[in-house]
């Protein structure tokens, strides 16, 4: 329901006595530090989303989620078959390997490392692995609070298939941008943190 604010728990208080935080907020501490006080102060639980594999801020995610819901329907009749491709997808695979995962760092997702920044904040962290192909690999990074691998596996969707050939080796990731990602004002149009950490992480394989 995009709950990013305590107008929005205000209005659904009689609703709910928990609430998944709006996943933009995900790196905002300062948003995520005023809705847990007014959760305390209302007896409410807040959770969070910490592998989405979603863009930041994204365009196209009503007109996604509905494209997936309406799929799933109409690709059980016979003969049908609305065979559309992820609009973010195709936008991201337009910029090229080194932009594109630059726009993935920028995201929202939690990385395992960086789990513990959230413990006292949340009653509750989701991951992601309904349509995972490797949902146990996702659990198994998050319990240990750290994962030696494609940082591309870890979301869902996952963009290991999108960039096909590339790697972003988690173990390469500098503390310098988990410093900085994690507690910056999001004007990743004018920011460099995030294209910088991609050159020091990023490797191709060659088939």
């Amino acid at each position: 329901m995009r709950i990013g604010s305590v107008a929005a728990m205000e209005q659904l208080a009689d609703c709910f006595d928990g609430y998944y935080l709006q996943k933009e907020n995900n790196r905002n501490f300062d948003v995520i530090k005023k809705l847990k006080s007014w959760c305390d102060e209302n007896s409410k639980t807040l959770h969070i989303l910490a592998n989405s594999g979603c863009m930041q801020n994204c365009a196209f995610q009503t007109f996604h989620d509905n494209l997936i819901a309406h799929s799933v329907g109409e690709n059980g009749i016979e003969n049908v078959n609305l065979g559309f491709s992820a609009p973010c997808h195709r936008f991201l695979s337009s910029l090229g390997a080194e932009k594109g995962i630059t726009k993935f760092m920028q995201s929202n997702f939690i990385r395992p490392e960086e789990v513990h920044l959230y413990e006292e904040y949340f009653n509750e962290m989701k991951l992601a692995t309904r349509m995972h192909s490797r949902p146990t690999m996702v659990l198994a990074a998050y319990t240990r609070g750290k994962f030696s691998g494609n940082l591309l596996d870890l979301t869902e969707p996952s963009y290991s298939s999108l960039f096909k050939g590339y790697v972003v080796d988690n173990a390469k990731i500098s503390s310098d941008w988990v410093n900085s990602a994690y507690f910056c004002n999001k004007n990743c149009h004018d920011c460099t943190v995030c294209n910088t950490a991609v050159k020091k992480a990023v490797y191709k394989i060659d088939f």
